[in-house]
């Protein structure tokens, strides 16, 4: 149930409207408001709360403010209208299953203020072609892009030191992948069900658990460099 009535926020005509003073986007502040559409976020906000707009499906236009340093676990969660938008550039972290369902969203820039992409962070975001990562990331944990099966390419920055188990599983229009020298491990199941994946290059020193390209072409040449 939405408490945002409780918070003193409220919504217009599809417009979410919350104070000008406020600091941070409360819990569950929007859960599940079907009519909601539309929210500009005050300036000052640094934080959005665990489940703000969870399950908010028709929320299709967010701007998102400078200040702004961390976004919840769910927050999005199943804001499948949710178009592209900026992350702000001292974001420091994005929950566990933040943008998880938001089938929308086709493109991301990840700030270099990131340090770790979280848990399911954008799973099952069906549309997402196109990821930016950037080289102050160093955990791509587990299942962070699973089924994002409209990612077509992505380039792994040289920082990254581990790639979580089922990070990229059913990311089935990935055709190549290239890991660079600083990763020292994948998990099981990283890039398991990639049904496009013809080449992979991963150098000698790094750990590749025996379950990481399951289910993948069987004309799948992993090179070794």
């Amino acid at each position: 149930m939405a408490r945002y009535k409780e918070y003193g926020y409220d919504i217009k005509n599809g417009v979410g409207i919350i104070p000008e003073w406020e600091m941070e986007i409360k819990e569950e502040a929007f859960k599940g408001c079907k009519e909601l559409k539309r929210i500009d976020i005050p300036q000052w906000v640094t934080k959005i709360g665990n489940d703000a707009f969870r399950g908010c499906d028709n929320l299709k236009d967010i701007t998102l403010p400078v200040m702004l340093e961390e976004i919840g676990e769910e927050a999005f969660f199943g804001c499948s209208c949710l178009e592209d938008f900026s992350l702000p550039r001292w974001l420091k972290k994005i929950g566990y299953c933040a943008f998880c369902g938001c089938s929308s969203l086709k493109y991301i820039h990840i700030p270099e203020s990131i340090k770790e992409i979280a848990p399911r962070a954008f799973l099952f975001c069906r549309g997402l072609r196109s990821i930016f990562i950037p080289t102050s990331v160093m955990y791509i944990e587990c299942e962070a892009f699973y089924h994002c099966s409209s990612l077509m390419s992505i380039s792994i920055p040289p920082s990254v030191i581990e790639i979580g188990h089922g990070a990229f599983e059913g990311c089935s229009s990935l055709r190549s992948i290239s890991i660079p020298p600083s990763v020292t491990g994948i998990g099981h199941g990283a890039f398991s069900w990639c049904f496009n994946l013809t080449s992979v290059f991963i150098p000698k020193g790094c750990y590749v658990d025996d379950g990481a390209f399951a289910y993948c072409p069987k004309n799948l040449v992993i090179t070794r460099y």
